[in-house]
């Protein structure tokens, strides 16, 4: 009984290796690893999929009255409460622009992020862009201001930060640029993760964006042949 029983985890690991090792083959006929000489197509990316299939919403879809020669087609359209488009079978669709995951304009790939869309200069398995956020700031008013007491309130003020932010191509998941998340990426190539973590805290800050960089190199991402 338990040597049945042995058999069969047996062979449900070798089945489960077997899913992991065809899911991990790349057919080199339709894919071709990213580098900088990559053409990406021009539209509008409503989720990231369309990204890793190359595959936009073409400027010729979209259902608007800007002319596609217009040098800010891409950022009127967007700023539309909803974009209108044709599908791939020329069924007419709606989505609410702030819910657009990013468009590419002159092979350059725009992400929608803080209410803005951000150009991503550093493309690969770890993306790396920055993009303004508007932080609240709550400060104390002085109630003896003036010489007159007051009762105590807060004066609320914003100010707009430009911040660093990592893409994870794989996962799809945003990730503030910290070297506490650079340290949390590199898990999935253990040479760089065992290099990174001997580093002392002030050198991990100091060389998150190089080993972020190497990442990408190490771990190319796949996308379909132009």
């Amino acid at each position: 009984m338990i040597r049945k029983l042995y058999l069969h985890i047996l062979l449900f690991i070798t089945i489960v290796l077997i899913s992991n090792l065809s899911i991990g083959q790349i057919d080199s006929s339709k894919y071709e690893i990213y580098n900088t000489e990559y053409e990406f197509n021009s539209g509008i990316y409503i989720n990231i999929s369309q990204v890793k299939n190359n595959n936009p919403i073409s400027t010729s879809r979209i259902i608007t009255n800007v002319s596609i020669n217009d040098i800010d087609f891409y950022k009127i359209v967007t700023s539309e409460k909803n974009i209108r488009y044709f599908d791939l079978n020329g069924i007419e669709m709606e989505i609410k622009s702030d819910k657009v995951w990013g468009y590419c304009k002159n092979n350059k790939v725009y992400i929608n992020w803080k209410d803005d869309y951000n150009l991503i200069p550093i493309f690969g398995s770890a993306c790396h862009f920055v993009a303004n956020e508007t932080i609240s700031h709550n400060t104390l008013n002085d109630p003896f201001y003036n010489g007159r007491y007051s009762n105590t309130s807060y004066n609320n003020r914003t100010t707009t930060e430009l911040r660093q932010y990592i893409l994870d191509f794989k996962k799809e998941i945003v990730y503030d640029f910290t070297w506490q998340n650079v340290e949390t990426l590199l898990t999935s190539d253990i040479t760089l993760y065992k290099e990174f973590t001997a580093l002392k805290k002030r050198r991990k800050k100091q060389m998150a964006f190089i080993y972020l960089r190497r990442y990408n190199d190490n771990n190319p991402i796949y996308l379909p042949k132009n």
